[in-house]
């Protein structure tokens, strides 16, 4: 898979590891995961479908940890 994205992905769960009421961080994998999809949506329906399923739960966990957190409206 692409390199950065993988960090991003690492470095993001392990601040949710060390603060896991830290809302950004789940917000931003679900719009890694959201991003994937859509790129995926033409050749890989299936695997977008999970993508999004992905960035759906993260973008649902971010406003559990933090009901007030306007990112994780919006998505």
């Amino acid at each position: 898979i692409i390199p950065n994205r993988d960090s991003a992905i690492y470095y993001y769960k392990q601040t949710i590891r060390a603060a896991p009421v830290y809302a950004p961080a789940y917000n931003n994998i679900g719009v890694i995961y959201q991003g994937e999809a859509m790129q995926l949506a033409q050749r890989a329906p299936q695997l977008a479908q999970r993508r999004l399923e992905l960035a759906s739960y993260y973008y649902n966990r971010s406003m559990e940890v933090n009901p007030a957190y306007q990112d994780g409206k919006d998505n």
